[in-house]
């Protein structure tokens, strides 16, 4: 997560910085590069906490408001659309199963 720090913040990586995120709905490299870490949190905690099994477990139940929350917000979920073929299979089901099909 330190890489997408570094391309967020360092002014001598923005042209590497904005070659790679290339999208035009994510206002800023800073808010692409914060977005790839909050998701990529997501992904860790999935997998951490065997969220394929354990996701309407109680004890869950922050992270499950967490992710829903963070699932709604349209930058989020731009990065998301533009980056998901970068996570493991597994995750992308998982986020197509309970973080878009759930939410109202």
């Amino acid at each position: 997560m330190d890489i997408w720090k570094q391309l967020g913040t360092d002014k001598n990586l923005e042209s590497l910085a904005d070659e790679l995120r290339s999208l035009e709905s994510v206002p800023n490299r800073a808010v692409f590069y914060m977005c790839s870490e909050m998701i990529q949190l997501m992904e860790n905690v999935y997998l951490d906490l065997n969220l394929e099994e354990t996701w309407n477990h109680k004890d869950n139940e922050g992270w499950k408001r967490l992710f829903e929350n963070w699932a709604r917000n349209p930058q989020i979920n731009e990065v998301w659309k533009k980056t998901q073929e970068t996570y493991g299979k597994r995750f992308i089901s998982f986020w197509d199963r309970h973080l878009i099909e759930e939410i109202p």
